[in-house]
């Protein structure tokens, strides 16, 4: 668990543009004018003033015109090509503190002049608690964008890389001949005197029957990619991007074609490599 949380933080993130800079700049702005504006936090539901619901809604603007700036200055200042979430979370934290500063002082130049600032610090609890749903939902959206970039990035290397090699594998019976790209092949699972094979073809998954056993099937295949991970399966390993782990038991998943194959449990070490690579 650690370790996957410690993954999760150490992921690099894709750079961002300037267009996707606004665009975030404009969302935290929008969510915090409009939460303000409905909810009036900050002792301001009972109070009446002139031009209330302007300046409440005013908060949107005062945040989109800080944020955008101070992220484009603290990239600049950075200038790493690859952040990691982790950086990427203690940067929208300390951003998220100075836009608070700046919303401090429009409330008090503009909506309380009389507020005194011994009240900044639950100024700040409350900035936070409104800000704390926007900035993880950017977190995550800038996660889910680098994990699906990485996804596919590795598929297309891995595409690259095999489709043009062609596999032969022969039955036991007379004549037993069938031929795969290496890459459309999925995984084969022993069944009895036979072994089915699981292959992809017009984009779907597909199985055919061959007389013969595992130990004979591994024989003729490539000995980098094709790995026994139980006594009845064994798996083209490029396919394969998630590790699930139950009570000592596993099994390998392909999220890409929605496949799962059990894993014994003296391959675990195995199956955590394979998804170690994959990634």
């Amino acid at each position: 668990m650690l370790k996957r949380i410690v993954d999760i933080f150490t992921q690099k993130l894709p750079q961002q543009t300037v267009r996707s800079q606004f665009f975030e700049a404009l969302f935290l702005g929008l969510f915090v004018g409009a939460f303000i504006y409905v909810f009036q936090p900050f002792g301001t539901y009972e109070d009446n003033f002139l031009y209330k619901d302007q300046l409440l809604l005013g908060y949107g603007v005062v945040v989109f015109i800080a944020y955008f700036p101070l992220k484009t200055g603290f990239l600049f200042l950075q200038k790493e090509d690859s952040p990691t979430l982790l950086r990427e979370t203690l940067n929208l934290s300390l951003i998220f503190f100075l836009i608070s500063i700046v919303c401090f002082i429009y409330f008090i130049a503009f909506i309380s002049p009389d507020t005194a600032w011994t009240h900044f610090t639950d100024f700040i609890i409350f900035s936070f608690a409104i800000g704390i749903l926007p900035l993880m939902l950017i977190l995550f959206w800038r996660y889910f964008d680098a994990e699906q970039k990485a996804l596919l990035e590795k598929s297309k290397s891995v595409t690259q890389k095999t489709e043009e090699k062609t596999i032969e594998i022969h039955g036991q019976n007379r004549g037993e001949t069938y031929r795969f790209l290496e890459f459309d092949l999925i995984y084969f699972q022993s069944s009895g005197n036979y072994v089915e094979v699981f292959f992809t073809k017009d984009s779907e998954i597909r199985s055919v029957l061959i007389r013969s056993t595992l130990a004979l099937i591994s024989k003729q295949l490539p000995g980098e990619n094709f790995i026994n991970v139980h006594r009845s399966y064994l798996i083209n390993r490029p396919h394969f991007s998630r590790l699930k782990k139950d009570q000592g038991k596993g099994s390998l998943i392909s999220e890409n074609l929605g496949v799962e194959v059990p894993v014994s449990r003296g391959n675990l070490n195995v199956a955590e490599q394979i998804v170690k690579d994959f990634r």
